[in-house]
């Protein structure tokens, strides 16, 4: 019993160890621009990349439907870009990269996209979900103007 307590314990202080590493030795530099640079090599900056054509897509997708009053494909345009998808789809090796504001910005956009399919899903008015867009672009905005890729 007494090795087990051991074991535990010294997997517990690995693991600590590890993500402590993880979180604090992010691979990044500054920019000559002001910008953090995010060092990411090519299928991992492709895969943020294409993460934030997606963002882009369903906010285009849902303008277009709140023009036409389609509160529906709002939502829809929405779905599986929340927080679930985040933690389904991330590779791991960018989690261990990217700095940790930089992961922050990333949640907070992921569960931007959930509220807003939640509100379009319970039938906001269009007032009510392009002051949600707004605050979804300004997401946008505080990445874009705090971090670049190589």
């Amino acid at each position: 019993m007494r090795s087990v307590s051991w074991l535990a314990l010294a997997l517990w202080a690995l693991t600590i160890v590890a993500v402590g590493f993880l979180v604090f030795n992010s691979s990044t530099a500054p920019g000559d621009d002001g910008r953090t640079i995010v060092k990411l090599d090519t299928a991992e900056q492709a895969f943020v990349l294409g993460e934030m054509r997606k963002f882009l897509e369903s906010i285009r997708d849902a303008t277009m439907a709140l023009e036409n009053g389609d509160m529906d494909a709002a939502s829809r345009a929405f779905s599986d870009k929340g927080v679930a998808a985040m933690i389904r789809d991330t590779p791991a090796t960018i989690i261990a990269k990217a700095p940790a504001d930089f992961l922050l910005l990333s949640t907070e956009m992921h569960k931007g996209f959930d509220g807003l399919e939640a509100a379009a899903g319970k039938g906001a008015d269009r007032t009510a979900m392009l002051g949600l867009l707004a605050e979804q672009l300004s997401r946008c905005v505080a990445c874009h103007s705090t971090y670049r890729l190589p």
